[in-house]
């Protein structure tokens, strides 16, 4: 069982090409199928990370997140550059 509270995401130009908002999903093995949160998190990309060396930025999750599987589901982007999102990681934190 995974349980997670915060979710730490790295990107290069975050700003002009990361994902921007996003909601997560567990999966319930009781009724086999994937259970939103309910809470749509936005990602608080800076200005620092439109440089080569990118930026990390942790999100706090409102509820720990718990389930075998988690899924993240994408609801906006930041597309300066066409229709590209860019993300160098994700991980999720205890």
């Amino acid at each position: 069982m995974h349980i997670s509270s915060e979710l730490t995401l790295s990107a290069n130009y975050g700003n002009g090409q990361g994902i921007r908002a996003f909601t997560l999903s567990a999966w319930d093995e009781s009724t086999q199928s994937w259970i939103d949160q309910g809470v749509e998190y936005t990602i608080p990309w800076t200005s620092a990370g439109e440089r080569e060396a990118g930026e990390t930025v942790k999100v706090n999750l409102q509820q720990p997140l718990t389930g075998s599987a988690i899924k993240i589901n994408i609801k906006s982007a930041n597309t300066t550059w066409g229709n590209k999102v860019v993300m160098r990681e994700i991980a999720f934190n205890e």
